[in-house]
């Protein structure tokens, strides 16, 4: 390479080094810095989540991101981290400063898991017409959702779940005639919005959305029969749970084969569950809990094996357990209680070659009769085992009983077993079981509640998708000795200069 040309590539490296720098050097436009201490202003911040917030460059306060080249704000993330169940004490509080209103370049916004105290969600958000992102969940926001969020057509994703404070309610009497408006939406959650006003349109309202693949609209008082979303071609994630639809099954859910989450637990669904219900499905999560649907488990064995999580929890479901449902190898959550099951507990942990990767396994208050298979002490993440309130007999396999005496070892296999586990099965035997010892994080204080855990049971199941995946620069993790956002721009200069230099990435 000649001095000209490595004198021309060295001059190339170093725009581009200005350039992608340029807001850690500069700062972000002092009109935004004081758009922010404005905002910042008017929260209530008792534990001091922003107290990063000083200084000329509001492009390092935690929780701010700019754009690489303009310095611009881009992204304002804000969100309470330990989420409303676990501790609302770090919760942000206060008002809406309506400067808030003037960053204009602004993407991303995300308030979620804070408390408004009831106050209504501003309508002025319109004039963010750069948003593709919008989360307010469970922020305590309450008061008629405003029209004006019909006029942000840029967004993608849009969360107003109104979460679990009792004092007040979000509605949304006019929810057809805004959401139609925003034609970019591939994600909706209104969990907890009462829309029992818009019952007779919000299907017609989300129909016109082809790009939309999530909706969900747990608890908003819908009812009626649930209606068809076959428009919806790219739908991946439904939950109408906690509605009263007291309808039978819909059948168009068979002709939806873009469906991975089917949730409907507690909607007042009836009838039957047809036995050719998932054979076109691609289903990894299905929740029918709570409803009256009746038969047995046969519809299950006409599907794909797709199927991860299995919530058919208190229905009146009946028959055995077929064997079926140990060849399964992807199941991780299988939850049967409280319905009129018999026959024997199928030998899970039985099928040679093959690691099921069951995690939680709930067969109580059933009418399940024999012995406890000893191979289901070798599935390798079981953390959660209830056969309580059955009809077993035979004694306990020591496989078992081994793990349900002494010391639990750090880690959650085995983590949730209890004696009670076992109880109300009077006809089992076997070595009594010892109490436990709990290690740090399981049980008791400071430990994981069922309301977390059923919040973040996405996440972590996303979290378990992810595992083994990289990227990045050289594939190498240099996480622990650079800031995640220095790090990002360094690999981000060194692709740009590889590809300059050499032609390729």
């Amino acid at each position: 390479m000649s001095s000209v040309s490595l004198w021309m590539n060295l001059t190339f490296a170093l725009v581009m080094l200005m350039q992608i720098f340029y807001p850690f050097i500069n700062g972000c436009p002092a009109d935004e810095r004081n758009y922010l201490l404005d905002f910042k202003g008017g929260l209530v911040d008792s534990t001091g989540r922003l107290s990063s917030w000083k200084g000329y460059n509001c492009c390092e306060w935690k929780g701010i991101h700019c754009d690489f080249h303009s310095g611009h704000v881009i992204s304002l993330d804000i969100k309470n981290p330990f989420g409303t169940y676990v501790d609302n004490s770090k919760n942000l509080s206060g008002a809406i400063h309506p400067s808030l209103f003037n960053l204009q370049y602004l993407q991303h916004l995300d308030l979620g898991y804070n408390y408004f105290n009831g106050t209504s969600i501003p309508p002025q958000l319109a004039k963010l017409q750069s948003l593709s992102f919008l989360s307010l969940a469970s922020a305590g926001f309450g008061g008629e959702v405003p029209l004006e969020l019909g006029n942000i057509t840029t967004l993608r994703h849009l969360d107003l779940s109104a979460g679990p404070f009792g004092n007040f309610v979000l509605e949304s009497r006019k929810f057809a005639g805004w959401v139609q408006n925003l034609r970019s939406l591939e994600f909706l959650a209104m969990n907890d919005v009462n829309l029992s006003i818009a019952n007779d349109h919000w299907n017609i309202a989300l129909s016109s959305h082809s790009n939309l693949s999530q909706i969900y609209l747990s608890g908003c008082w819908l009812s009626g029969t649930i209606p068809s979303l076959l428009n919806l071609t790219h739908l991946s994630h439904l939950d109408l749970s906690d509605n009263s639809f007291s309808s039978p099954l819909p059948v168009w859910f068979q002709n939806v084969s873009s469906l991975v989450s089917l949730v409907l637990s507690d909607c007042g669904l009836k009838g039957s569950i047809p036995s050719d219900f998932l054979r076109r499905s691609s289903l990894r999560n299905l929740e029918l809990s709570g409803s009256q649907l009746e038969g047995n488990l046969s519809f299950i064995e006409y599907q794909s094996s797709s199927i991860a999580n299995l919530y058919l929890q208190s229905t009146s479901l009946d028959g055995i357990i077929r064997l079926f449902f140990v060849n399964f190898t992807k199941f991780k959550k299988l939850v049967l209680a409280h319905n009129y099951l018999t026959g024997d507990i199928p030998p899970f942990g039985s099928a040679l070659g093959k690691v099921i990767p069951l995690s939680v396994i709930d067969l109580s208050q059933n009418k399940l009769t024999g012995n406890i298979p000893p191979s289901i002490c070798c599935l390798p993440i079981l953390r959660s085992l209830n056969l309580e309130n059955n009809l077993l007999s035979g004694k306990i396999p020591h496989t078992v009983a081994d793990m349900l005496s002494g010391l639990i070892p750090q880690g959650k296999h085995f983590s949730t077993f209890e004696a009670s586990s076992f109880a109300e099965n009077s006809n089992l035997h076997g070595p009594p079981l010892g109490n436990r010892t709990l290690t740090p994080g399981f049980g008791g204080k400071g430990s994981p509640s069922i309301q977390e855990e059923v919040h973040n049971r996405d996440v972590e199941e996303a979290k378990e998708e992810m595992v083994g995946s990289g990227g990045g620069f050289c594939h190498c993790n240099c996480s622990a000795l650079l800031p995640n956002k220095m790090e990002k721009l360094i690999f981000q200069f060194l692709d740009s200069l590889m590809q300059h230099l050499f032609g390729r990435r």
